[in-house]
């Protein structure tokens, strides 16, 4: 099975692990908000550690499907806590009414670094 590269999403399930077709990633750290009850809330701007997660290529020719689902926010993966090198994006889902404050609190997942006290 092949598939073009501008069909394929990349997707990045928080805390789970064990899907055969993902690639498990180890030391995330949420900037502005906490992962609780498979979602993400906005925090007093604390960093937060992740567990074990896993990312993966997902197939998607529908480019309608393709653009932020309702209730999820698209935020920036960076290479560490400086901020200059950003890996990719992904959609997370959010509390109800925070998608806003989330922008305006800059939040966003670093993929190295220490977590704030």
């Amino acid at each position: 099975m092949s598939w073009s590269l501008e069909t394929l999403d990349l997707r990045l399930e928080l805390e789970q692990e064990g899907d055969p077709t993902a690639f498990s990633v180890e030391g995330l750290i949420i900037e502005g908000a906490t992962w609780r009850d498979d979602r993400l809330i906005i925090n007093d701007g604390e960093s937060v550690s992740v567990g074990r997660s896993q990312v993966r290529w997902v197939h998607s020719e529908n480019q309608a499907q393709r653009k932020t689902r309702p209730g999820y926010v698209n935020l920036p993966v960076y290479l560490n806590g400086d901020r200059s090198d950003d890996l990719f994006t992904v959609d997370l889902p959010f509390s109800q009414n925070d998608e806003l404050l989330s922008v305006v609190r800059a939040v966003c997942l670093t993929a190295g670094g220490v977590p704030s006290a």
